[in-house]
């Protein structure tokens, strides 16, 4: 449930009477966005569906995601038992914002077993 296969998805537009796909005037189906985000690894597939997974809304989420997934994670990745292979980490490289908007100073600093820096 990391939230990070945010994508837009859009279904196809349903005549209320004969239950068929709506065309537009080139002949396509007419595809309606919700405008929110959905998990894609939750969301059943239908005949007709359009799923965006890059678009500024869709990094702009997954930043967003990220950056809240790090504030509840502490800060010692250099003493981490899964030393670079964490799947956090990854994300962070792949999509992270490089800087937050969070003060971390209020963040609970605790003794290290193994100090960082004399």
């Amino acid at each position: 449930m990391c939230r990070m296969c945010l994508v837009e998805i859009g279904r196809p537009v349903l005549d209320g009477k004969t239950g068929e796909q709506v065309l537009d005037d080139a002949g396509k189906p007419q595809v309606f966005f919700s405008g929110k985000l959905e998990t894609s690894c939750t969301t059943p597939v239908s005949q007709g569906m359009v799923v965006l997974d890059k678009s500024e809304k869709v990094d702009a989420g997954r930043k967003d995601i990220l950056e809240f997934l790090l504030t509840s994670h502490p800060l010692d990745c250099p003493v981490c038992d899964k030393g670079g292979e964490c799947p956090l980490q990854n994300l962070t490289i792949g999509f992270g914002p490089g800087e937050s908007r969070f003060n971390y100073e209020d963040k609970k600093h605790l003794a290290k077993q193994v100090q960082l820096a004399s």
